[in-house]
């Protein structure tokens, strides 16, 4: 299939700029904002630092889950014939190095110190692991668009030695559910949330077991429940945004 969108920014591309947008917001605003509230008398012990803790963990999922939408349809769009590889493995790897970087720089600013020794390097190893992330589900998709596209080649070839022709556009990708995991690119955006969720989850264990240690009363114990869902919903909420950004991707491309 030839590329036939030379001239055009790709259908996705706004879902990258969103996720940009999301990370300007986070790193300039919000994450600086929870810093100095946490570091005053006034605030550090109200719900305020709480909600703005929670605030920078849904924009940061929004932001992943974005991505993976992005890297999903192009995938499907790659193996489909409507847009070169090099340019979208490009975006994703272009957008998590300036998220790491704008962080580093601003918590440097606000500090008005870096450690080299110590900062370069965990930022440089974050990055990687966000892109080993985007890379599997990339991977995911990629394996299940070829698996597509290879059984809609089969089915055209076969509906030739029939009465009528193969509707090549009949549920393709059918988004008629909103955990429907038979579309391969909601699979694979499900997986990704999959891990962002379960990275939340073990992180709050890792404190609730190491640094906080075992809850005493009545009240830490609701507290540490009710972080869990907060978790698990902001989790939900990045699948979601993944589902409702693909969806969009969709009703352009038609």
């Amino acid at each position: 299939m030839l590329i036939n969108n030379k001239n055009k920014l790709p259908l996705h591309f706004p879902l990258y700029i969103f996720s940009l947008l999301l990370i300007i917001l986070t790193s300039c605003v919000f994450s600086p904002l929870y810093m100095q509230v946490g570091n005053d008398i006034t605030y550090m012990y109200s719900v305020l630092p709480i909600i703005l803790n929670y605030v920078i963990l849904l924009f940061e999922t929004m932001y992943i889950a974005l991505i993976f939408s992005g890297v999903s349809y192009s995938a499907y769009a790659i193996n489909k014939g409507t847009e070169k590889a090099l340019p979208n493995i490009l975006y994703p790897i272009l957008i998590i190095f300036l998220k790491h970087t704008l962080n580093l720089l601003i918590s440097s600013l606000i500090d008005n110190y870096i450690d080299i020794s110590f900062d370069l390097p965990v930022t440089f190893i974050l990055m990687i692991v966000d892109i080993l992330i985007v890379a599997l589900v990339w991977i995911l998709a990629d394996r299940k668009a070829k698996f597509h596209f290879v059984k809609l080649r089969k089915l055209v070839k076969a509906s030739k030695h029939l009465a009528g022709e193969y509707d090549k556009n009949i549920n393709v990708f059918p988004f008629n559910g909103f955990f429907n995991i038979k579309n391969p690119m909601l699979a694979s955006v499900f997986f990704g949330a999959l891990i962002t969720t379960s990275s939340m989850i073990l992180q709050r264990a890792y404190a609730d077991i190491f640094v906080l240690g075992v809850p005493s009363s009545f009240f830490e114990i609701a507290e540490m429940i009710v972080s869990y869902l907060l978790d698990l919903l902001i989790g939900l909420a990045g699948y979601a945004t993944s589902y409702f950004a693909l969806s969009y991707v969709f009703l352009r491309e038609e």
